[in-house]
């Protein structure tokens, strides 16, 4: 297998797969449903370390009854990786200017795990481009932090390099690379075959991909100071956001603990939560018909 050639979309969006140029010269992959559709679309936000692929199995169902897009973020998938600061807020800043392109003033905001910190920070800072916002395992108003959060993040902090080591191993072993996936999974051996084999073939890809390591740990590095800057403004903004909102979750989700997502759910009125039996932290992935259900 090769594992150092650009990276493909998944079977279910490659047909779909556009790009745009931003005004800052940003190149920016995506997939649209509907590139003419002029109703305001659902926006599919993906997490650290995953593409625009991580909706494969809900794209083609949302997009029966709405335009649907779903992104690769600055630094991920097939666009654009130059070596910058990536944070939560320039995410949110990029995909702002990425809907600014396309003319699209609102949409239905759904992210996943980083990416739902996205949307969330886009609904508290520009709540009127939010019609509605699903939070899938994920949330700013964290509760309780991910399992072994503050260890990476020393490590990153102090010792950056060692996650270039931790890289170069999983780059000699691909199975060693693919077990990395297990804790996302609430059974990963459970998927179909063809799923299996995509995301053999996709982690292993990122582990080869040197602009998307670097990404990510810029990501992991700047988590911190974000929400030091920012946490007060959270606290005092989830309680009063009045768009239609939806928490999602993974009942078996190993990376991000399950309180988070009743407690952020229970800090906005109206707001609903759905745990989503048996799957881990990418739902949409383990049980798409039952995701898709829950958005409705």
């Amino acid at each position: 297998m090769t594992f150092t050639q650009p990276m493909r979309f998944a079977p279910q969006l490659a047909e779909h797969a556009v790009a745009v140029t931003l005004s800052d010269a940003t190149r920016i992959a995506y997939v649209d449903s509907a590139p003419s559709g002029r109703s305001e679309p659902i926006i599919l936000v993906h997490g650290l370390q995953d593409e625009a692929d991580s909706w494969r199995h809900v794209f083609q169902p949302l997009a029966r009854q709405r335009r649907v897009l779903a992104l690769d973020l600055p630094g991920f998938g097939r666009s654009d990786k130059r070596e910058r600061r990536y944070s939560i807020d320039t995410f949110a800043g990029a995909m702002l200017r990425w809907l600014d392109a396309l003319d699209i003033p609102r949409a239905s905001f759904i992210g996943n795990s980083m990416g739902a910190m996205i949307c969330e920070q886009i609904a508290l800072t520009q709540p009127g481009r939010v019609r509605d916002l699903t939070l899938v395992d994920g949330t700013l108003a964290i509760t309780r932090q991910p399992a072994g959060s503050r260890g990476a993040l020393l490590r990153r902090l102090f010792a950056s390099w060692l996650d270039k080591r931790y890289f170069a191993k999983l780059r000699q072993s691909p199975q060693a690379a693919y077990d990395t996936l297990r804790g996302y999974y609430g059974d990963l051996g459970s998927l179909p075959q063809d799923d299996r084999d995509f995301l053999f073939q996709r982690v292993n890809e990122r582990v080869w991909d040197e602009g998307q390591r670097l990404a990510a740990l810029s990501a992991q590095m700047n988590f911190a100071p974000f929400f030091v800057r920012n946490m007060s403004a959270i606290k005092r903004g989830v309680p009063q956001l009045s768009m239609p909102t939806a928490v999602i979750w993974g009942s078996k989700d190993s990376v991000f603990p399950l309180v988070n997502g009743a407690a952020r759910a229970g800090m906005q009125a109206g707001a609903r939560y759905i745990e989503i039996a048996g799957a881990g932290h990418l739902p949409h992935q383990e049980r798409p018909e039952a995701f898709v259900e829950a958005l409705n």
